[in-house]
């Protein structure tokens, strides 16, 4: 669909834009594209994931979790789209839902290692110290390019910033 494609151009404007102000226009562009695309085909599920993760980046979070959940209720076997959902929960500080979407996410995808790294991240929030460890640990095992970003978050957790 042209207005999925624009959107995904629009975000990639936006990634590549000098300053805030462009970088918020060309993401407003990119949900208005997906809107649009949404509009000519409403049962769209990639559609409304690629929505509510743009929704998120602008902080306009209630329609993040309505185009999120919209896309479980489509495809609710979808990990990627339960990470995002979760990831929208963090940013509300709700730390308890987002704990949710992550477990069915590797519940779903065990060896999906963003989750478990993500899953890590809300246990740490919530001072889960050896939960964070052990998700942070097959987060690790399951893909070793993430050793910089565990490190960085088993110091966090050893100095009380978490």
């Amino acid at each position: 669909m042209i207005w999925n494609r624009y959107g995904e151009v629009y975000r990639y404007q936006a990634e590549q834009a000098a300053n805030k102000e462009a970088y918020e226009k060309y993401m407003l562009l990119s949900a208005e594209a997906y809107e649009k695309s949404l509009e000519l085909k409403e049962n769209d599920a990639a559609t409304h994931n690629n929505l509510g993760n743009t929704y998120q980046v602008l902080g306009i979070y209630k329609e993040a979790l309505k185009h999120h959940q919209q896309a479980l209720r489509l495809v609710p076997d979808d990990a990627r789209t339960q990470v995002n959902l979760g990831n929208v929960w963090m940013a509300n500080q709700q730390f308890k839902k987002a704990e949710m979407a992550y477990l069915e996410a590797v519940n779903l995808d065990p060896n999906y290692a963003g989750a478990w790294l993500s899953l890590g991240s809300v246990y740490q929030r919530q001072g889960q110290r050896i939960e964070a460890i052990n998700a942070y640990k097959t987060a690790l095992r399951l893909n070793p390019d993430y050793q910089t970003v565990v490190q960085k978050q088993l110091v966090q957790m050893e100095v009380g910033n978490d």
